[in-house]
């Protein structure tokens, strides 16, 4: 079986990290499996072994194997969603009947008689196979480079020439060569659940490259401890973790579950503690790259490494005193407010134009969703046009420059294509009023229409003041006013954000459109049965008859504003207490006298 599975199109790896990890087999029998041109040449290239999927190939494996139609159609759908080569593929499904069968590859299509051949079973299963090969070669060239230097393990001799025959400089450039392919793999689309008729297909993939990722990371890491990484190797790789943001931005979080945190933990872990061991051997080149790292978890280790370090300490110390220059020299942002009042007239216009083109439009990167063409340092063009708010209010077209940089929240995309505040608040105006709900974070998407009615009612009443409302902030006020109507229906509403969007919003809508349906519920079905309703206490009745009480009160005094709008809340008032219910109840307040009402706390 040894010598089948050397000669083999494609290694059947499961089985020989099992023989090499159990030293089972003899010195000799272990050379001709691990000496073999195809095992040698799967080790160097790591998981480039695979080849590309050529689509013509296809109909020479059915030419020659026209008896197999069943099994070929199962290769057949595996190339819709695994880039290898079909006769690749082939010998993949040989190695997995194998493995259920007990046989070798030379005989493993004359025992398909004893297998279960339909393709409901074997896509999904060659499927999570071909992924376990994946993960065993990695591992089987972990364990070999890992023992290499043992003299006393059983096959250190064998290690040694492997590691010889392939360089350990060959190494280096194949892992972060195929680093970079498994961050840039795309998940399976979803019709792949209805084909392998599996729900969980999807999250197995996820699982699976984060493990590919964690092994490549681990190799890495043993050869960084015996072997010096070049400044090129370093930046290229450094690049590498920052575009998926130290392990947090892998691109399918929607993907993973809970239990898959830990997996990525580990991979946050594994790539500081790589970056960490390198600084001192690549300090000018780490330099220019921390300084655009934040203090998250995950970067904490190796911005401490670098500026405790000797060379870096007078950097350190030059950025605190530009820092303390520059805190000295501006003034407090409390005098911004009074410059701007001075500015004279234009002010109202200048900054509501600023508001309609701002510079920069600022993300999340996702490498799936913004294809880079080129980049050099931090400038990148984008491959094609792209929608940052999902519909055409806002496009960035093909060939537009943008600026890849590290901030707090993670990995971030600067778009330079010009952009209106307003267009990017009715965005979120918009999702926050979808009843569907299909957008994430509801909380955050709050929390960002807070910010965006603050700055509104800021600019109605600073710079607009008794003046028209400009038509370019007629669609923000009504929409924080549909936010208001939406949300104070809520069990829970979000109290900051209605009080917000209440100040923000037109005071003739408020009163029409909110107060006076308040004020007929309060009149018709409160005030007039609130002596007659059961209550488990006394104090919740003196609390509804109270607030029933300061209610009326609050808007008959009222004189600040004698617009139309309230004119109509007093003559509303007034006409609905002289109905005899209403009016029994108000005496029943009146008669007792101020003073006991202030006694039982009623008034």
């Amino acid at each position: 079986m040894a010598s089948a599975c050397a000669n083999s199109g494609v290694s059947y790896w499961k089985q020989l990290w099992r023989w090499t990890t159990s030293e089972t087999l003899e010195n000799d029998d272990l050379a001709k499996v691990l000496s073999s041109s195809n095992v040698i040449q799967g080790l160097r290239q790591g998981l480039d072994c695979y080849k590309p999927n050529k689509p013509e190939d296809f109909a020479k494996l059915q030419s020659k194997y026209t008896e197999q139609a069943k099994l070929l159609s199962v290769v057949q759908t595996l190339q819709n969603y695994i880039d290898v080569d079909c006769f690749q593929i082939w010998e993949i499904l040989k190695n997995y009947l194998c493995h259920i069968s007990c046989g070798t590859p030379a005989n493993a299509l004359k025992n398909t008689s004893q297998c279960d051949t339909r393709p409901s079973f074997l896509l999904p299963n060659i499927w999570r196979f071909y992924y376990s090969e994946r993960l065993f070669l990695l591992k089987l060239l972990q364990y070999i480079f890992q023992f290499k230097d043992e003299t006393n393990h059983k096959y250190h001799e064998q290690f040694c020439k492997i590691i010889n025959d392939i360089g350990v400089q060959n190494m280096k450039t194949s892992l972060l060569s195929q680093f970079e392919k498994v961050l840039g793999t795309a998940p399976p689309p979803r019709k792949i659940q209805n084909e392998f008729q599996s729900e969980t297909v999807r999250q197995e993939w996820a699982e699976s490259n984060l493990r590919e990722q964690l092994a490549i990371l681990q190799i890495l890491l043993q050869i960084a401890e015996k072997n010096t990484f070049s400044e090129s190797e370093f930046t290229k790789l450094f690049s590498l973790f920052k575009k998926h943001g130290f392990g947090k931005s892998s691109g399918y979080n929607d993907l993973l579950e809970e239990g898959h945190r830990e997996t990525c933990m580990r991979i946050m872990y594994m790539e500081v503690k790589n970056v960490s061991s390198w600084i001192d051997s690549t300090k000018e080149t780490v330099e220019h790259e921390l300084t655009k790292l934040h203090m998250n978890a995950e970067h904490r280790q190796i911005k401490m490494r670098s500026h405790s370090s000797p060379p870096r300490i007078p950097t350190t110390e030059r950025a605190m005193q530009q820092v303390r220059h520059r805190w000295n020299a501006k003034p407090p942002a409390r005098h911004h407010g009074a410059v701007l009042r001075t500015a004279g007239d234009s002010r109202n216009s200048l900054l509501i134009a600023e508001l309609k083109s701002l510079p920069v439009y600022t993300e999340i990167y996702n490498p799936n969703a913004v294809p880079i063409v080129s980049i050099t340092a931090d400038d990148a063009m984008i491959g094609r046009e792209y929608f940052p708010l999902q519909d055409p209010s806002y496009r960035i077209e093909a060939g537009s420059k943008a600026t890849i940089m590290e901030r707090k929240e993670g990995t971030m995309i600067h778009f330079r294509t010009p952009y209106s505040y307003w267009t990017v608040f009715n965005r979120e105006i918009v999702q926050a009023l979808d009843r569907k709900q299909l957008h994430h974070n509801v909380n955050a998407n709050l929390q960002r229409i807070y910010e965006g009615a603050r700055v509104l009612e800021a600019i109605l009443r600073e710079l607009v003041e008794d003046k028209e409302i400009p038509k370019s902030l007629v669609g923000p006020s009504e929409g924080v006013f549909d936010v208001l109507v939406h949300y104070m229906r809520a069990d829970s509403p979000p109290l900051p954000l209605l009080m917000k969007c209440l100040q923000a919003s037109n005071d003739e809508r408020v009163s029409t459109d909110i107060i006076l349906p308040g004020l007929i519920f309060v009149l018709q079905e409160v005030f007039p049965n609130v002596y007659g309703w059961r209550y488990s206490n006394r104090t919740e009745r003196r609390s509804i008859i109270q607030r029933c009480a300061d209610f009326i009160t609050m808007l008959l005094q009222n004189v600040k504003a004698p617009n139309e709008s309230g004119a109509l809340l007093k003559r509303t008032c007034v006409y609905n207490l002289l109905y005899t219910e209403n009016a029994i109840e108000l005496l029943k307040i009146i008669s007792i006298g101020k003073y006991r009402n202030l006694m039982f706390g009623v008034i």
